[in-house]
């Protein structure tokens, strides 16, 4: 998700591995999640791949979201000003702010 918030530009990318079957991929990306602990210290949110509609559906709803949100705020630019207490925050803003205070509320 994190891809979807900071965009696939801002990402290092690198290939690691070719000519892979879907199981050799899936057991190297379960080794390196565990490895390098990248649920706790990176973007993985499980230990390994989930391939399913759901996850897919989520990523859209993330995308349109964001889009609706910089739509908002560049229609009424007020909502996106720093110091107004009504400002709508862009998913970035979100999930900075959740990860530099992990005991935050967020209103909704």
């Amino acid at each position: 998700m994190p891809i979807v918030v900071e965009g696939w530009d801002n990402i290092k990318k690198e290939i690691l591995h070719t000519g892979l079957s879907q199981e050799q991929a899936d057991s190297l990306e379960k080794h390196y999640i565990k490895k390098y602990d990248s649920i706790k210290n990176g973007y993985n949110r499980s230990s390994g791949i989930t391939h399913n509609k759901r996850n897919n559906e989520i990523i859209d709803d993330l995308e349109r979201l964001e889009k609706l949100t910089n739509e908002l705020i560049e229609a009424y630019p007020i909502l996106g000003e720093k110091n107004n207490p009504n400002k709508i925050l862009t998913l970035q803003e979100l999930f900075s702010l959740s990860r530099e205070n992990p005991d935050l509320e967020v209103i909704h």
